[in-house]
């Protein structure tokens, strides 16, 4: 549960500043255009019909903020047992699958 609730903070942040840059992290207004958005994570979002294969339709800067930088903070802030990180990162994996 723990990493689930940290991995989702993590993740919640790293999208959000995709959307709205990284001023969001410091109280800034969101920025019209931010690099991340228009460079790495809009690719994502020229998906028409949400499906499983939508999951994979990432550039590899976002697969690096949206997959692995959440669930290493979470695993540092955590430190949980290495088949309980390989469940959550599984059960993650699965959910977004489901989810598009």
């Amino acid at each position: 549960l723990a990493m689930h609730v940290a991995g989702d903070f993590f993740l919640y942040w790293g999208h959000r500043c995709q959307h709205e840059g990284l001023g969001v992290l410091v109280g800034l207004p969101p920025a019209k255009s931010p690099w991340l958005w228009v460079s790495v994570h809009a690719l994502h979002h020229t998906v028409r019909a949400p499906t499983p294969f939508a999951t994979l339709y990432l550039h590899p800067l976002d697969t690096l903020l949206q997959g692995g930088i959440p669930y290493l903070c979470a695993y540092a802030l955590v430190r949980p047992h290495a088949l309980v990180f390989a469940a959550a990162v599984a059960l993650r994996t699965s959910e977004n699958v489901l989810h598009h």
